[in-house]
């Protein structure tokens, strides 16, 4: 434990030095392809990741390209604590190139966390990035996580986007929730009959009391 405590404050300090920065990830990338222990490596690829600097998305992306499963595994999990969404591609090339289901959920998962916490993007690029994560989505059980981040955003085409999944038995309670929340919110800035039909699409399916609750007080508040 000491000996991985002192490796990631020396890698730490390695990223923080000051040097122009394409020379830090040259260096970067130097170091890792001499490190013969891959539990070293991955270390400093999390440490890259944490970083956020755009030029290591590079490094990377070269590293998966030649990487065993379990490095491929440990520059996912660096890709999907990136502090901004610029990792994103490189994580959606996993979702559908990564060497066992394992890698491709943990690309999935973090592409979703990344998206539920952008900043950047606007709610518009954020619904076809969502859009894309639906279509790719490992499984159900994993798209069930996307609603919750696009039951946040402040468009009608989230809305419309959840609406794709009312008829299916698996996804209806997100669907039916994150549509909800997203008509409450933008029911004072949005065409009103838009958002009364689309709120009673969710009456007419649901068989969640609560749901049926909230649809209903939002339907006489548009009346």
């Amino acid at each position: 434990v000491k000996r991985e405590t002192e490796l990631m404050v020396t890698l730490q300090k390695l990223v923080v030095q000051i040097e122009p920065p394409q020379k830090r990830a040259l260096q970067l990338l130097v170091k890792t392809r001499k490190l013969d222990d891959t539990k070293k490596k991955i270390y400093l690829y999390q440490v890259l990741g944490a970083s956020g600097n755009p030029l290591f998305l590079s490094v990377l992306d070269s590293v998966m390209r030649g990487a065993d499963e379990n490095l491929e595994r440990g520059v996912i999990r660096s890709l999907a604590f990136w502090p901004n969404t610029q990792a994103c591609d490189l994580l959606m090339d996993r979702i559908k190139n990564g060497q066992s289901r394992t890698n491709r959920v943990l690309a999935f998962r973090g592409y979703a966390a990344l998206l539920q916490e952008s900043e950047e993007l606007s709610d518009k690029e954020l619904v076809a990035k969502y859009t894309e994560a639906f279509e790719v989505a490992p499984d159900k059980t994993e798209m069930t996580g996307l609603f919750s981040g696009l039951a946040q955003l402040d468009d009608f085409a989230a809305a419309e986007l959840a609406a794709r999944y009312l008829n299916d038995t698996k996804l209806n309670p997100e669907a039916e929730a994150a549509i909800i929340r997203i008509c409450r919110r933008m029911a004072n800035d949005t065409d009103p009959v838009k958002i009364r039909n689309m709120v009673q699409k969710v009456l007419d399916q649901t068989k969640n009391e609560s749901v049926t609750a909230a649809a209903k007080a939002l339907i006489d508040r548009l009346d």
